[in-house]
């Protein structure tokens, strides 16, 4: 194996419990190569071997991975790794293909959609992205507006912060913002990683609705994240059909007006360190869940 060459990685978190032991948690990870199971093997292999000495040093007794793939691939590639009780990250999300023409990508959206983009390019939407702390400063005002507005709960801005510092220099972060008449309006930070652009976090501005900001902010971005190279474009999570009470309900509408198709993963699976430890561990989660 060429050790210059990056072939797999993780992200892993460590979060705290009342039990006095951290869990090891990747969301949308571990990342391997999927269409080559004897490579993404060696490297899984590899990773693994770190992740178990962590395990020892944080006393984690449960690692909880949620790689995008199939449940076939899931149960195939972690044959003793169990369903976990909560997923890491929303499902479905709702992907759109944008490696393709314009007029493509318009006719697969809901007439209502490019009707907005429409209507935003007639009031003069104008639609920009920087990676800067004024920019940081103004998403975030909109970000927590909106999560305040939904009663959502956000993260604060020093998780922003540490985001934007480790993700600016690898050119895989962007921060939108829509101006209206010199009014921000909306914003959106942007992930852009392998061949997709992630929606990760916005907000917009509960004023001047006619001019459609939001929708110029995504189309612009979908535009761009092709120049990058990207295939993709995830709207990340929307509410599960026939759920009209879920939590992602108020958005969903909005997203579904651009296209695309559902997406649903395997979700996340528990991979088990110390047994006994465990077990105490996933009741109190199991617990949580319920609740």
């Amino acid at each position: 194996m060429d050790k210059e060459t990056v072939i797999g990685g993780a992200i892993v978190y460590m979060v705290e419990s009342s039990l006095g032991t951290s869990p090891l948690i990747i969301p949308q990870g571990p990342v391997l190569p999927w269409h080559n199971l004897v490579l993404a093997g060696e490297a899984w292999d590899i990773l693994f071997k770190e992740l178990n000495v962590l395990a020892r040093q944080f006393r984690s007794a449960v690692l909880r991975v949620e790689p995008a793939v199939s449940v076939d691939m899931m149960t195939k590639f972690f044959p003793t790794a169990k369903r976990a009780p909560i997923d890491l990250v929303p499902a479905p999300s709702l992907l759109i293909t944008i490696n393709r023409p314009d007029k493509d990508i318009l006719a697969d959206m809901k007439p209502k959609g490019r009707y907005n983009i429409k209507q935003a390019a007639k009031h003069g939407v104008e639609t920009v992205w920087e990676i800067s702390t004024v920019f940081l400063e103004e998403s975030y005002k909109l970000f927590n507006l909106t999560c305040l507005r939904h009663r959502f709960t956000g993260e604060s801005f020093d998780f922003f912060v540490n985001l934007v510092e480790h993700l600016r220099t690898k050119n895989m972060l962007r921060i939108y913002l829509t101006r209206y008449r010199g009014v921000v309006t909306s914003t959106a930070i942007i992930i852009l990683y392998g061949q997709t652009a992630t929606y990760l976090y916005g907000g917009s501005l509960p004023f001047f609705p006619q001019t459609m900001s939001s929708y110029d902010l995504h189309w612009t971005a979908m535009k761009e994240a092709r120049l990058a190279g990207c295939r993709f474009y995830d709207f990340y999570g929307i509410a599960p059909e026939n759920q009209p009470f879920h939590p992602y309900a108020k958005f969903t509408n909005f997203k579904k007006k651009f296209g695309g198709h559902p997406t649903i993963h395997a979700g996340a699976y528990d991979i088990i360190f110390y047994q006994q430890l465990s077990a105490l561990w996933l009741k109190q989660m199991d617990a949580m869940a319920v609740n």
